[in-house]
């Protein structure tokens, strides 16, 4: 019974990452640093800005969670494909 665990401990888990899995990652990760930095920073970029870059952080907010929420539903897909065997993205 170890030995099957062992076996299934070092299959691979997820689905290879593809070009347009990488480029949504990479996209979420650039929002998500926009989003801290703006919020982070607001009274600063609104001082230099004027107060229309609230607006752009907010609308970069609901961008990141549309994002995210695509990303992490084709990522999803991909690894269950890649589980049942397809090994592809699907």
């Amino acid at each position: 019974m170890s030995r099957d665990l062992l076996r299934e401990a070092l299959r691979p888990q997820a689905a290879p990452e593809t070009r347009t899995l990488k480029v949504m990652r990479v996209t979420m990760m650039a929002l998500a640093g926009f989003v801290c930095l703006g919020t982070g920073f607001i009274g600063f970029w609104v001082s230099l800005f004027g107060v229309g870059f609230s607006g752009l952080v907010g609308l970069a907010l609901i961008a990141l969670l549309v994002e995210g929420f695509c990303y992490f539903r084709r990522k999803n897909r991909a690894d269950l494909a890649f589980a049942a065997g397809a090994g592809g993205e699907a």
